[in-house]
């Protein structure tokens, strides 16, 4: 996703006529990059706003490695917005016909096409930070890595590294999280 159609998707965000919820959802993919499915899955109980921090239970993950999200500001205010909306119950992004369980894995998909962002999918949003983040020159790969929850593929690094980087994350995601919405300003 280019800058232009980074702009465009902020752009059209702030006319979506849908479900706040998924308007939320779909900022939320764009600020922390993570899976469809961790953002659908998400459960308030694993949410500290006051740390600006989510805790992923391993078992929710891909990979199923316990994984934490550094919360820029602005996802902690959409946090907060969607808080007021399903913080009453465990999931933060119920099914309407079903609140016991996640909004269904293709709702989110949908509400980019409605935005008018054809030919793009929430994983889109991965891979476009990835490659900004990369082509900056400000941060680690290892940083990037961590963030995107990938595994180390070298197997004997894997068992004794365990380093989360947290600092060098809370300022990339926070970096990121500008150059989001700077995108908007260009």
């Amino acid at each position: 996703m280019s800058v232009a159609d980074m702009a465009h998707f902020r752009e059209q965000l702030k006319t979506y006529g849908g479900f706040r919820t998924n308007t939320i959802a779909l900022e939320l993919m764009q600020l922390l990059f993570l899976r469809t499915v961790e953002i659908r899955r998400g459960r308030w109980e694993d949410v500290d706003l006051e740390a600006a921090l989510w805790d992923i239970p391993a078992e929710f993950m891909k990979k199923r490695r316990r994984h934490l999200v550094p919360l820029p500001p602005r996802a902690v205010e959409l946090l907060k917005e969607l808080h007021s909306i399903t913080g009453g119950r465990g999931l933060m992004f119920p099914g309407l016909r079903h609140p016991d369980k996640p909004v269904d894995g293709s709702t989110f998909n949908r509400a980019l096409e409605r935005l008018g962002m054809k030919g793009f999918t929430c994983h889109d949003f991965r891979a476009t930070a990835s490659t900004h983040l990369y082509e900056s020159g400000l941060f680690r790969g290892e940083v990037i890595e961590i963030q995107l929850a990938h595994a180390e593929g070298n197997q004997t690094k894997a068992a004794y590294n365990h380093a989360q980087y947290l600092p060098e994350r809370v300022e990339m995601m926070r970096w990121w999280q500008d150059f989001c919405l700077s995108a908007v300003n260009e």
